[in-house]
């Protein structure tokens, strides 16, 4: 008895790491309703600023990892909403990578 209840116990305790979704997939959740599936930008809110399409070679060019990340995590009142507070650094790191294959 004592050893059913310790293998219970023991699988019980067995931990699977879930893996995070693909950049692919968060990007479809997070960012292609305002920046379109393929990165393209869409319409914009009337008043606010258009999406940014992540294919315009000067913006890609003139933005570091580090400040794509940040605008990610932050926001960038008015329109874009901060997605810190749901994804991790892994995640935002990924959405980053995900932007850049827009190019």
């Amino acid at each position: 008895m004592r050893r059913l209840a310790l293998l219970l116990l023991l699988v019980g305790c067995h931990r699977t790491e879930k893996s995070a979704p693909p950049a692919s997939e968060i990007y479809a959740g997070t960012c292609a309703r305002c920046h379109g599936t393929e990165g393209r930008g869409g319409l914009a809110l009337p008043g606010m600023p258009p999406p940014r399409d992540f294919h315009d070679g000067a913006f890609q060019s003139s933005r570091s990892d580090a400040e794509l990340k940040k605008v990610i995590r932050e926001g960038k009142p008015p329109a874009m909403p901060a997605f810190g507070g749901i994804l991790d650094d892994a995640q935002l790191d990924g959405l980053v990578s995900q932007i850049r294959t827009y190019k």
